[in-house]
């Protein structure tokens, strides 16, 4: 049996106490499943995803519009090339952890867990960023590991990184605070989450005013202002 970096029935805390677990939820954002046969899917799905979710109930936002009232997700499976789009209806999530709410579980990983690159690049990256305000944390498998404590990052696993920036963030900004991460053994890629949606931080950081690409909830857009949803999220 795989060894889990921490015990499996310790409870997820919501990110925001008292919040319906469906209000405001945000790709990235990690879903505990009140049954695992909640998800509906627009296809028959492949064999893996039954017993994937039987054994960690758990699924990750995806970024698209919500439709009928259900509600975007992702399913993993154990390999990076096993993943399943579906959807869930909001009253059978229980649970929400956004990646910010994850950074505190990295003390819960064993020491065999805390070896692996990405989680000592993530306690790195907590010392480098310790003074900024923005909400931040781990994405990816390094996430899903934190919030399910299911191991899936592997020697090779890069370090995801979630930022949420709600207002206006500089250019020279952002360059600082990717020029402190510090040289580790595990890649870092850094997504910045703005209201019309998501971008590189390396990107917008290196592009002067140039335009950069935002990936919406309505499709990918080039724009020089991330903010700029009214422009920038909208049916092509």
């Amino acid at each position: 049996m795989a060894e889990t970096p921490f015990a499996l029935h310790a409870p997820p805390r919501s990110p925001v106490p008292g919040r319906a677990p469906w209000s405001g939820v945000e790709p990235h954002d990690l879903l505990h499943l009140r049954r695992p046969d909640a998800v509906q899917f627009d296809a028959p799905p492949p064999p893996w995803v039954g017993l994937a979710l039987r054994h960690v109930p758990w699924v990750v936002v995806r970024r698209a519009a919500a439709r009928d009232g259900l509600l975007p997700v992702g399913i993993r499976g154990e390999t990076r090339d096993l993943r399943c789009a579906a959807w869930v209806a909001p009253e059978d999530v229980d649970r929400v952890l956004s990646p910010h709410a994850l950074r505190c579980r990295i003390a819960c990983l064993s020491a065999a867990r805390m070896s692996l690159p990405a989680a000592r690049a993530l306690v790195a990256v907590e010392r480098a960023w310790a003074t900024w305000a923005l909400p931040w944390g781990p994405g990816g498998s390094l996430g899903f590991e934190l919030a399910t404590g299911w191991p899936t990052v592997g020697r090779d696993s890069d370090l995801d990184l979630v930022v949420h920036a709600r207002n206006p963030l500089s250019r020279t900004e952002a360059r600082r605070r990717l020029d402190a991460l510090p040289a580790l053994g595990a890649r870092i890629d850094v997504q910045m989450e703005t209201p019309a949606g998501v971008v590189a931080l390396a990107e917008f950081a290196g592009q002067g005013d140039g335009a950069i690409l935002l990936r919406g909830r309505h499709g990918p857009h080039l724009v020089r202002d991330p903010w700029d949803w009214i422009a920038a999220d909208r049916p092509q």
